[in-house]
């Protein structure tokens, strides 16, 4: 048997360009086919988390643009989560600084506080939840834009403090 003959048709029945042509088209047809379907009749499920933040030594300013309703933004422009507590939380701000006799004690900072911001982040199921392209952790450091209708946005680098799964 053989598999090419003289005309160039496999086992003599379909021309090898022919053959490539059909493929091409299937493949095509395919993923077309899983794209319109994953994108009208398939509903991806959603985790949500309630994520705590701590923006350390800050304006009071600053903290004072922040409310409920305002979207958290991440560098890359991707809309994240949502701040849900009616307002953050202050506390003073804590540095060290140095003593006269070289001991290093915790004091008050006068001017700046920290704050706590509770935000809501949704996250495909099964998925942990993302910062840029890494995951984000407890105790990992983040640069983040908060952004509300007509306003450009307050920019806060913090620190998450602690990723709880919603309702447990």
């Amino acid at each position: 048997m053989v598999i090419l003959d003289e005309k160039g048709r496999l086992f003599g029945k379909l021309n090898i360009i022919d053959l490539l042509v059909l493929i091409v088209l299937l493949y095509g047809l395919y993923w077309g086919g899983t794209k319109i379907i994953t994108k009208y009749f398939v509903h991806p499920k959603f985790d949500s988390y309630v994520v705590v933040l701590r923006a350390e030594n800050v304006n009071p300013e600053i903290i004072e643009g922040i409310h409920i309703g305002d979207k958290l933004v991440e560098r890359s422009g991707t809309v994240i989560g949502t701040v849900i507590k009616p307002e953050p939380a202050l506390k003073d701000s804590m540095v060290y600084v140095q003593t006269r006799e070289g001991l290093i004690v915790e004091s008050v900072q006068p001017k700046l506080k920290d704050m706590d911001i509770t935000v809501e982040v949704k996250t495909p199921e099964g998925t942990r939840v993302k910062y840029n392209t890494n995951n984000m952790l407890v105790g990992s450091r983040l640069e983040y834009d908060f952004v509300s209708e007509g306003m450009m946005g307050i920019h806060v680098k913090a620190l998450c403090v602690s990723i709880n799964k919603a309702g447990n």
